[in-house]
């Protein structure tokens, strides 16, 4: 079934749970509840704008052909529902169980480092950046367009005072840790940013990125600015040894150790 729906381009289906395995993979789909317990997902769909709901079979049968054109004609309103279903499940399920297993068990310092992003990474980056909320603490808060998200990218993999590494737990990629050089300062002090992605928040995976970065960079001196309402990312880079230097910046000293994982 996943080959099939890779080819498609729209899907007709009940609401069922292939939904889910539809927003997987991206898949736009006009959907009809066909059993009671199908109700709340058909709503839950059509609120997040993920999938086009009718109500009855007969609606599905004479409104079908006209609701076809329009999306056809309507390039933006496909991108659309592509994107609204991707948000609603990655796939990932499995992999966040297996994680949190390693976790209980003590084997999470294993699962989690990092690699340099490529070029294949940007589309990746891209999604995240639209997440709702994620851009909240950021400098710029506005979305960028994809065009501007892809010339940054590539202007940053091919400078020379910056460094973008994914966050892989096993071979997924679930963040991205940004490295800056600070001008002004001694040659290397650098900024640190951080993003984990939406589906993978809470399991711990930003204060092991930076232990790791921590473990990589550890002559370099690391800085972070944080918002003074961002709580959580000063909790974070606090338990990761940061101390507040000035103002919303905190630093991490090349001579301290890494703090080990709780």
């Amino acid at each position: 079934m996943g080959a099939l729906m890779t080819q498609s381009d729209l899907a007709i289906g009940a609401a069922g749970v292939t939904s889910w395995e539809r927003c997987c993979l991206g898949l736009p789909s006009i959907l009809i509840a066909v059993a009671p317990n199908q109700t709340l997902n058909a709503k839950a769909l059509a609120e997040k704008q993920a999938a086009i709901v009718l109500s009855t079979k007969n609606q599905l049968k004479a409104a079908l052909p006209s609701i076809i054109e329009q999306i056809r004609l309507n390039k933006k309103r496909y991108v659309q529902l592509s994107t609204s279903a991707s948000a609603i499940c990655d796939g990932l399920g499995n992999a966040r169980v297996a994680f949190f297993m390693k976790r209980l068990i003590g084997e999470e310092k294993s699962a989690i480092y990092l690699r340099r992003a490529e070029e294949q990474h940007c589309d990746t980056l891209y999604e995240w950046q639209t997440q709702p909320d994620m851009r909240k603490f950021s400098r710029n808060k506005p979305i960028p367009t994809y065009a501007e998200h892809r010339h940054w990218f590539r202007a940053s993999l091919a400078s020379e005072s910056r460094i973008i590494f994914v966050v892989l737990c096993d071979s997924f990629v679930v963040g991205s840790v940004r490295l800056d050089l600070l001008q002004g300062k001694h040659q290397n002090a650098h900024e640190v940013s951080i993003t984990v992605d939406r589906y993978w928040q809470g399991l711990g995976i930003a204060k092991q990125a930076l232990i790791r970065l921590r473990e990589m960079f550890q002559s370099a001196e690391l800085h972070a600015e944080i918002l003074p309402e961002n709580a959580a990312s000063r909790r974070l880079f606090q338990s990761c040894g940061y101390t507040e230097s000035r103002k919303g910046w905190y630093v991490s000293s090349p001579h301290g150790h890494p703090p080990k994982p709780a």
